[in-house]
């Protein structure tokens, strides 16, 4: 995994990468690759030992985290959820 460490404290993690492409204590320019992803990748934010849901940082229209059966059945269909401002 990757964790980038924002100036205003803000804690990126990307799980799951193929290869990471920067070093431990480097420092990576807003907008560079930091690593390749695998066949799945895993994101998460955390501000000091707060994590925060990453949804808003991707766009206004998402949906709403849900656990499903570990079968596979879709017991009820998921909603669309608005975040206004970023």
């Amino acid at each position: 995994y990757v964790v980038i460490e924002h100036a205003d404290g803000l804690r990126a993690t990307y799980g799951m990468v193929a290869a990471a492409l920067v070093q431990q204590g480097t420092n990576a320019q807003a907008g560079s690759a930091v690593a390749v992803a695998g066949p799945r990748l895993f994101f998460g934010l955390r501000r000091g030992t707060r994590y925060l849901d990453p949804g808003p940082w991707f766009g206004e229209e998402r949906t709403r985290p849900r656990l499903v059966p570990l079968d596979g059945r879709n017991r009820r269909p998921g909603r669309v959820v608005r975040v206004c401002g970023s």
